[in-house]
């Protein structure tokens, strides 16, 4: 699964055109070194947001940063991944079955599948332990339990959502400030 979190303005271009007034050839140069710094900052806040919501620390993957350039004003942060094993997320294995907390905002959830209760298995193959549930009635077979991906938890609404105005207001600070020191040469 990837996610892909593009940064580019196209009237960001236009508005440094104006500002810069005859000097206005350096205002790709402008953008670009904006829309750069701000998908730096995009990046740390992102990661720092997705840490704090979810409780797969180790398995969070750091965003890959792909720069803006002046004939190619777009700054791309992606991240790809497969699903993470639920048995990495804060979990609680009783005798009722297995809870786990994989968002800090939403809780204790009681982990079930196919009408199944999802419990925790011992010594697999591989020489770990994981959450498993029964994929029918009989005892076997049993599926492996995972939950969302790093690019899911990047990309949605409660990390990426909530600093994506914020975002937007930097890069035209960022902008400014752009503006300001190429004005001041």
């Amino acid at each position: 699964m990837n996610v892909e979190i593009l940064i580019e303005v196209d009237e960001a271009l236009s508005y440094a055109r104006k500002h810069l007034g005859d000097m206005q050839k350096k205002a790709p140069l402008a953008v670009r070194n904006a829309i750069n710094k701000t998908a730096r900052e995009a990046k740390k806040q992102d990661e720092r947001v997705t840490k704090q919501t979810y409780t797969a620390k180790g398995d969070i993957n750091a965003l890959q940063f792909t720069k803006a350039t002046t004939g190619n004003l777009t700054a791309i942060l992606k991240d790809k991944g497969a699903n993470i094993s639920m048995s990495h997320f804060t979990h609680y294995s009783g005798k009722r079955g297995v809870s786990a907390i994989i968002n800090t905002k939403r809780g204790r959830k009681k982990i079930s599948k196919y009408g199944n209760k999802a419990f925790m298995s011992f010594n697999l193959r591989n020489g770990g332990n994981g959450i498993m549930v029964r994929t029918g009635a009989a005892r076997l077979p049993l599926e492996k339990v995972a939950s969302i991906s790093s690019p899911v938890m990047h990309g949605n609404d409660g990390t990426w959502g909530t600093i994506e105005d914020d975002i937007r207001t930097k890069l035209y600070e960022n902008l400014n400030k752009e503006i300001e020191r190429i004005l001041s040469k």
